[in-house]
């Protein structure tokens, strides 16, 4: 089976549990200050170092290594 395909899978069950949590959070509009919090946590949870750059916007950086064939 394709490597991505299988990665998704084995995560399936966390992604799902990420999609209720946020429809779980009421808020609507620009300003979402119960998601961005649930964001961040979750980012920081899983090691990034997530930097706000507006009032409902996140940035994390994924930095990894360069394969070459």
């Amino acid at each position: 089976m394709n490597t991505l395909i299988t990665q998704a899978l084995a995560i399936k069950n966390e992604l799902i549990g990420y999609r209720r949590a946020l429809h779980q959070i009421p808020e609507v509009g620009a300003t979402l200050p119960q998601t961005k919090a649930y964001v961040m946590e979750q980012l920081k949870s899983l090691g990034y170092d997530p930097i706000e750059i507006c009032e409902s916007g996140i940035v994390a950086t994924l930095t990894g290594r360069l394969e070459k064939p």
